[in-house]
């Protein structure tokens, strides 16, 4: 109960409305996030979320995909991907600075995309762009993980996205690449 505790935060304070680009979005109380490291763990944020739509997207909209097929969607939209990699990444930006110039804001999770999220009608195209997704959040979590403003969770969430993308290749029958899991 707050009021037997009044100095209890139930949640992290955060810049209001974050984004990472200039003129994305026309909300008057967007607030740009300037530190460079948050900035790139946020633009990691936004590549999972997108990856998200469009998975859940192929999901919902199913074509000719096999019920073992759908498992595969399943299996990395929902518990993984939802789990694994948004909910950390989101809370690694709620300790990070949001500003280049100092200051106590913290950044937070932005949802923005910039990518297509529309749906492809061809599922091995679909499989394939969620795919390159997947190993390209691997690859930039790796990247991070070498940033001394990064927390050290991101070797976690790096590795995260590469099982996430082995198990993807897994589900839909796909060429693998090697793993790097450190």
């Amino acid at each position: 109960m707050l009021s037997a505790d009044p100095a209890f935060a139930p949640s992290r304070a955060v810049v209001k409305n974050p984004v990472t680009r200039e003129g994305h979005r026309q909300a008057e109380e967007a607030t740009r996030l300037t530190h460079p490291s948050s900035r790139a763990v946020a633009e990691l944020f936004d590549t999972a979320y997108e990856s998200l739509l469009f998975a859940l997207g192929r999901f919902y909209t199913r074509t000719n995909e096999t019920d073992a097929e759908m498992y595969g969607l399943q299996r990395t939209a929902f518990f993984p991907l939802m789990v694994m990699a948004l909910r950390p990444l989101a809370e690694v930006l709620t300790q990070m600075p949001a500003f280049a110039e100092g200051g106590p804001e913290r950044a937070g999770p932005p949802f923005e995309y910039y990518r297509s999220v529309q749906f492809l009608p061809q599922k091995e195209a679909a499989w394939t762009v969620i795919h390159e997704r997947l190993w390209e959040m691997a690859d930039a979590a790796h990247q991070l993980i070498t940033d001394p403003e990064v927390p050290e969770r991101m070797a976690f969430i790096a590795e995260n996205l590469e099982r996430i993308a082995v198990n993807f290749a897994d589900f839909m029958v796909l060429p693998h690449r090697p793993l790097r899991l450190s």
